[in-house]
């Protein structure tokens, strides 16, 4: 929205928002003028843009790293396409079962074997939550 404050501070800190094609050219124009960069690309078949191309051109303009929060369809879609490589796993002191929302979709995992893993790196408490990072190991 360019009432956030992504938008609104986007000419001080760059905003790039990576989307498909064909969306609303004049939210697309409000969001030009506050200084966001609208990164489009064509859809795949599941309507969303080639997550590997989209860590191309993230990377060609200098990107190493970066953070994701986007739901379980994009963890999910990120882990299918082998783009992660961290994980930092932030946990409330909370427990809702399953009618909590899951933090990936689908992985499309049949054995043990195909489960990425994962090496505990570090912890740490925030507040009453705990902070669990993991760095990828194959």
């Amino acid at each position: 929205s360019p009432k956030s404050k992504l938008a609104q501070t986007a000419k001080q800190v760059p905003v790039w928002i990576v989307t498909i094609t064909g969306h609303d050219k004049t939210v697309r124009s409000n969001l030009e003028k506050k200084g966001i960069e609208i990164i489009e690309l064509k859809p795949q078949n599941n309507s969303r843009p080639d997550l590997k191309n989209v860590a191309q051109i993230l990377a060609s303009r200098g990107l190493t790293r970066i953070l994701v929060e986007g739901g379980s369809g994009v963890a999910g879609a990120l882990f299918q396409a082998n783009l992660v490589d961290d994980i930092v796993w932030f946990r409330a002191p909370k427990l809702i079962g399953a009618d909590g929302v899951s933090a990936f979709s689908s992985l499309g995992i049949e054995t043990m074997k195909q489960a990425p893993e994962f090496k505990l790196d570090h912890t740490f408490m925030a507040g009453s939550d705990s902070v669990e990072s993991y760095r990828r190991i194959a």
